[in-house]
């Protein structure tokens, strides 16, 4: 089997920024996304990218969280008072399809997203959703004729099988955090979305795994879902994790604000833990796995 071991976020804040770091030497992620917006946006690019210039690197559309890219005299409905997205993803998927105003406003930022990876000749060869936003099917167009127009053919559709650790503490995350009805949102969606990448010339990996245990990604997790992936005759497949580490000082200018909370919890580091760990590195040798990047895609015949 083939895996993408793949860190949402880069460049959002300087902790989570270094813990890719990390993981990239470590041996255990192949490919990140960055978040052109990102507080440690800079600090990635001009001090993390050149010691990893390896690091297989795709751009993490976002329309949610901190400011646009795009000025914000161009985005108007996308922001508040205070030049910060204001639309979540429900407000989007409900919303985004029968406003064409707002959906010019987003193309517009999706635009200057790309733009601003283009100019910091980053070399992104893939593309991604914070939140998985690039889901929402208005959304997921823009997306594509941008990525086809910029000359990726890489766009994440998260569609993961379905599968459980079995303990009871592990069940009542997954529906406490709403994970089990985002994995099911989303594997509607990615019916949807298989036919449009197809359309567009674009492509993506068989399986995706990260939905239903995010922020629980654990070892034990891992196993059960390449268990599941080999059930499925799977041959390529990208699993997430969001390894961070919480107490960079640097991050607390941001914190709650163009940081959000969230990204300081605890889970964040469990899963750094796991992902670094001795146990991770004995897995993933004795399943026979190999790991690979986007530009492996176009290698590989079955």
């Amino acid at each position: 089997m083939r895996l993408i071991l793949y860190n949402d976020d880069f460049g959002v804040s300087y902790g989570l920024t270094d813990a890719v770091r990390e993981s990239y030497l470590n041996g255990t992620t192949t490919a990140t996304s960055i978040r052109t917006n990102g507080f440690a946006f800079n600090y990635a690019v001009n001090e993390v990218l050149p010691a990893i210039p390896d690091l297989e690197l795709g751009l993490h559309i976002n329309l949610t969280e901190g400011p646009p890219d795009a000025p914000l005299s161009k985005v108007p409905l996308l922001t508040n008072g205070t030049g910060y997205y204001k639309r979540t993803f429900q407000h989007y998927y409900f919303s985004a399809k029968r406003n064409k105003e707002l959906l010019k406003e987003i193309r517009v930022d999706i635009e200057a997203q790309f733009q601003k990876a283009n100019d910091h000749r980053l070399g992104i060869n893939h593309v991604n959703g914070h939140q998985h936003i690039h889901m929402i099917p208005p959304i997921f167009e823009i997306v594509c004729q941008t990525a086809r127009d910029n000359g990726i053919r890489y766009v994440r559709i998260p569609f993961e099988p379905f599968f459980t650790c079995p303990t009871l503490h592990d069940t009542l995350f997954m529906i406490r955090r709403f994970n089990l009805a985002k994995h099911f949102l989303l594997n509607s969606l990615s019916k949807h979305a298989f036919k449009r990448l197809k359309y567009y010339g674009l492509t993506c990996v068989d399986r995706f795994v990260g939905v239903l245990y995010t922020g629980k990604m654990t070892v034990q997790a891992f196993r059960h879902a390449i268990m599941k992936l080999r059930e499925y005759n799977v041959h390529v497949a990208e699993i997430l994790f969001h390894p961070a580490n919480i107490d960079c000082s640097e991050d607390m200018k941001e914190k709650g604000r163009r940081v959000p909370n969230y990204y300081y919890s605890k889970e964040r580091c469990t899963e750094k833990e796991n992902l670094l760990s001795q146990e991770m590195s004995e897995l993933l040798k004795s399943q026979n796995i190999k790991l690979i990047t986007h530009a492996h895609l176009s290698q590989i015949s079955f």
